[in-house]
């Protein structure tokens, strides 16, 4: 994972805002997903202040809206049961979470899809009708036209 690393400056913001927005933390599974990072991991030979723990933006409390924002909320927090964690950080996986916010929202979603079909077929058939109607019109016209010739 290559969250904070130099160059992928973008991808830790899309992480860290997806975790606010979505109230997860990790990836797939649950917050011990982080454990995969390497500021993050648990590993004996790990130096990082942040051994165990989980980015800011996990915690339950992690609105940047906050003139001083907590950054180490997320301490130690890998070592913690999930029962323990849940007070302090947000234990789903970001997956399943995004997959939870699509399931909520997908009757408007839904919606919305036949609502665009339906005008879309009505302009369909509109310029469908409009065809015909020019194409008749220039039938009248020809057939006027002879008529007045003959």
């Amino acid at each position: 994972m290559r969250y904070r690393q130099p160059g992928y400056e973008d991808l830790t913001n899309f992480i860290d805002f997806s975790q606010r927005t979505f109230e997860c933390c990790g990836a797939a599974s649950s917050y011990e997903d982080w454990t995969k990072n390497k500021y993050f991991n648990c590993t004996p030979s790990n130096p990082s202040l942040e051994k165990c723990g989980v980015p800011y933006s996990c915690c339950l409390n992690s609105n940047t809206e906050q003139e001083i924002i907590n950054t180490q909320c997320g301490y130690n927090t890998q070592r913690l049961s999930v029962v323990e964690a849940n007070d302090k950080i947000y234990t789903v996986g970001c997956v399943e979470a995004l997959l939870d916010e699509i399931k909520t929202k997908s009757y408007i979603v839904g919606v919305t899809v036949i609502m665009v079909a339906a005008f879309q077929i009505t302009g369909i058939v509109l310029a469908y009708v409009l065809c015909r109607e020019i194409e008749n019109e220039k039938e009248r016209y020809e057939h006027s036209s002879r008529a007045r010739l003959n």
